[in-house]
């Protein structure tokens, strides 16, 4: 094994160069070699019983080897010098190592690292020039107390000498002045009279005429005379016109309302305006009327009309029995007392169905009242009543979801609050707070 091992030679520890078993140091490198194996212990062989130990023989010393030196490259050709340059020669060739240990230079000095960690240029380091310091101006001098007289500057502070002090001006005497005068004492004005109301107070105006805007835009800025239309059922539901303080006007084709397909309205069919902060609607005079829902008891007149769902009621009453000379013409036995009718109304004013009857109530509904509508699903089973007495008639809604609207008479106007409803042609609008 060592035999093997000695043929094989030694591997530099530095430059991992193969070098002959006998050799001392590195062919390359010349790092010193160490010959592990020349002096390894000799491994005893194996004693088998009964058998003879072999004669040792004597290790002959390995044939020596050619040394391997590796082939240098050859050197660059000279480069042609530029025009203004000196040649450069080219460096000189390495010598090669001898077999003799060659000492390792000293490692340089480190030095100190350039910006960003970079290695610093050769050379001495040039020393950091240092920007001049400015002088630092004295610190003021600490406050003296009133009264104290100043203290004088440091040595250090002064610079040049003093001037001397100037002589001090001459202060001009004050002028005399004339010996005041007793002040007499005011009378105590008598109080005086309340200002006249705004509106009664009247100014002087210069310039320009006062503008005629300035009572719109005052009217505008009224609390409260703000609201808004809703249109519930109609040609357009689900419209919505804001109210302010200007009229606005409804109808088919004047205003600001316009609904151009419905057949029942008139051109300026009505409007809406504020009055002392409260919100009117003025009927213009149409044929088919402008109605309000009733909020409570409503006092018919004889002629007046009603609406319920889609229907139009007339109410007569009482009837005057008509005067005859002669023989009574044959009809139905008359009741006793004073009767009333209640008639409805076609389009074009034609009368329909009618219920006359004394009183004292009469009902109109979809089932079981005197006058009956039975396909109509916005009226409830009784929907309303007329109460008639010697005194007049009284319309009333029995609390129904849609309501019973009473016709306003033409040219009147009736007050308005946010939750009413008015109902003019077949469009039915609700009033809501602005």
């Amino acid at each position: 094994m060592v035999s093997l091992l000695a043929d094989l030679g030694i591997v530099c520890s530095r430059c991992q160069r193969l070098n002959q078993a006998a050799a001392q140091a590195c062919v390359d490198c010349g790092q010193a070699l160490t010959a592990v194996y020349r002096d390894a212990p000799t491994v005893p062989a194996m004693s088998i019983p009964g058998a003879q130990p072999a004669p040792a023989q004597p290790l002959a010393p390995p044939p020596p080897r050619p040394a391997v030196v590796a082939a240098q490259p050859p050197p660059p050709p000279p480069r042609p010098p530029t025009q203004g340059a000196q040649p450069i020669a080219p460096p000189p060739p390495a010598p090669k190592p001898s077999a003799s240990p060659v000492a390792k230079p000293p490692p340089p000095p480190p030095r100190p690292a350039g910006p960003f960690g970079a290695a610093m240029p050769p050379g001495p380091v040039p020393p950091v020039p240092q920007a001049p310091v400015a002088a630092r101006p004295p610190p003021p001098p600490p406050p003296r107390p009133m009264g104290s007289a100043p203290a004088a500057p440091p040595a250090a502070w002064v610079t040049q000498p003093a001037a001397a002090p100037s002589a001090p001006r001459p202060t001009p005497a004050p002028a005399a002045r004339p010996p005041s005068q007793p002040i007499a004492e005011q009378p105590t004005p008598p109080p005086s009279a309340p200002l006249p109301p705004a509106e009664a107070t009247t100014l002087p105006h210069h310039g320009s005429p006062p503008h005629a805007a300035a009572p719109a835009a005052a009217e505008k800025a009224r609390p409260g005379e703000k609201a808004k239309v809703v249109v519930v059922r109609g040609t357009m539901p689900g419209s919505a016109f804001r109210l302010g303080s200007a009229p606005v006007g409804a109808g088919s084709s004047k205003g600001v309302m316009l609904f151009p397909e419905d057949p029942y309205l008139s051109p300026l069919h009505a409007t809406f305006h504020f009055k002392d902060g409260k919100l009117f609607v003025r009927d213009e005079g149409g044929a088919s009327g402008t109605f309000v829902r009733i909020r409570g008891p409503e006092i018919l007149t004889s002629g007046g009309q009603f609406a319920l769902g889609d229907h139009l009621v007339r109410f007569i009453g009482p009837l005057v029995p008509p005067a005859t000379s002669g023989a009574v013409p044959y009809g139905a036995p008359v009741p006793p007392g004073a009767l009333f009718s209640l008639e409805e109304l076609f389009e074009g004013g034609r009368p329909g169905r009618a219920c006359t009857r004394p009183g004292p109530v009469l009902a109109v509904g979809r089932a079981g009242c005197d006058l009956t509508f039975a396909t109509d699903g916005l009226i409830q089973p009784r929907h309303c009543e007329v109460v008639v007495d010697a005194m007049g008639a009284i319309l009333r809604d029995l609390s129904t979801p849609d309501g019973t609207y009473v016709r306003m008479a033409p040219g009147s106007e009736r007050s308005l609050a946010p939750g009413d409803m008015v109902r003019f042609g077949v469009q039915v609008l609700r009033i809501d707070a602005g």
